[in-house]
């Protein structure tokens, strides 16, 4: 593709936060969002205005025509000086103006009910960061509706126990119920619904000194694995992400190993990046992989992970950010995937409605549906 133009701007996300939005050819628009839990081995983002700057002064080597790669390897190239949120914004940008529908299979949606942990700021008792749900429906404005009747019903339910407390960042129910409770809560309502129930963890956000740290209880390492294969069993989750410290690449695979079924899903673990994958698959740490661009960077680094992904039975699922903007590009780089982790509410909806419009116009569509997914896994 030939580009003719490029910037870079200012834009707000969901926070009220400064970030940066790009437009190529003075129409493909693409921002990056950020998260409030990082993982320490994502790109790192410098403020706005310096990169701004600094992109001024390198922008002439973005013009001319370029493939993905050849535009994102410009990127790399410049990274530090640009910072990762503005890589991100200028490669899903490209990803944007290049897109076309070239498949009928959609991902399916995972998406947040009941939050805790680093995402609300402190208060409730919830540990487990997300408690998440996928309907199992094979149309994709029926898994639409289906996960926001969830969604409300996990609200009443609060209200009639007198434990609701209102929404987080990403659009889930902050209470005062604890991990169990919230869990049996969520089962209950999915199970009406024949909807799989999964988790974040997110267990890197209150590992303190090599103990995992819930309110009243510290759990060793090993208490951690039979914990999280305890509440696997007991919940019948479907899927697990970060059950684990961002550094313990075996603990992942013996999770993994344990709980064959289940999608133990690294993010932290692996941040998108290529070389950190890699070592997860040689130690065979996980069945799943989150992709988030802002992570690394680019998005050709994204398709690399998810094409090492497919071809190991890897299940890649393109992820949201908590502090999020409008932005298209992201939906669309779902349909590389067979799970798409969006919002259920809130700004994240149109991600959703941006895939539902495409839905609408391909031919004879189809999603992944939990079976599939499940086949597609490679035996641990």
């Amino acid at each position: 593709m030939r580009v003719d133009s490029v910037e870079l701007e200012v834009t707000y996300n969901s926070f009220g936060e400064p970030t940066l939005e790009a437009v190529i050819n003075k129409k493909y628009k693409a921002s990056s969002p950020s998260g409030i839990s990082v993982g320490s081995f994502e790109s790192k983002s410098i403020s706005p205005e310096i990169s701004i700057r600094n992109f001024k002064r390198i922008k002439k080597y973005l013009l001319g025509k370029f493939t993905q790669e050849e535009f994102d390897g410009v990127l790399k190239r410049y990274i530090n000086a640009l910072g990762g949120s503005a890589t991100t914004a200028l490669s899903l940008s490209f990803f944007h103006a290049n897109f076309k529908l070239r498949s009928n299979k959609f991902p399916n949606f995972l998406g947040n009910v009941l939050g805790g942990g680093k995402h609300c700021f402190g208060v409730g008792k919830q540990r487990i960061q997300e408690i998440l749900v996928m309907p199992t429906s094979k149309d994709l404005r029926k898994s639409i509706e289906i996960s926001s009747e969830i969604w409300l019903r996990v609200r009443n339910e609060l209200i009639k126990k007198k434990a609701l407390l209102g929404l987080n960042p990403e659009f889930a129910w902050v209470h005062k119920l604890n991990d169990r409770q919230a869990l049996r809560l969520a089962k209950d309502v999915a199970e009406s619904y024949n909807a799989k129930l999964g988790i974040d963890v997110a267990a890197t956000h209150f590992y303190r000194r090599g103990i995992y740290v819930y309110n009243a209880r510290k759990l060793k390492r090993k208490e951690q694995i039979d914990y999280i294969e305890a509440i696997a069993s007991r919940f019948e989750l479907f899927y697990i992400e970060d059950p684990l410290e961002e550094n313990d690449f075996k603990g992942f695979a013996e999770l993994n190993s344990r709980l064959s079924h289940v999608l133990i899903c690294g993010d932290d673990l692996i941040s998108s990046n290529p070389a950190r994958f890699e070592r997860a698959l040689n130690e065979r740490s996980v069945s799943a992989v989150i992709i988030k661009p802002n992570q690394v960077g680019t998005v050709s680094d994204c398709v690399r992970i998810i094409d090492l992904a497919k071809k190991n039975k890897i299940i890649p699922v393109v992820s949201h950010r908590s502090k999020e903007t409008v932005c298209d590009a992201v939906a669309e780089l779902s349909l590389l995937a067979p799970i798409a982790k969006f919002s259920i509410a809130g700004i994240d909806i149109e991600k959703r409605n941006h895939l539902l419009r495409l839905w609408r116009n391909a031919k004879r569509p189809e999603i992944y549906d939990v079976e599939e997914i499940r086949n597609l896994k490679r035996c641990s």
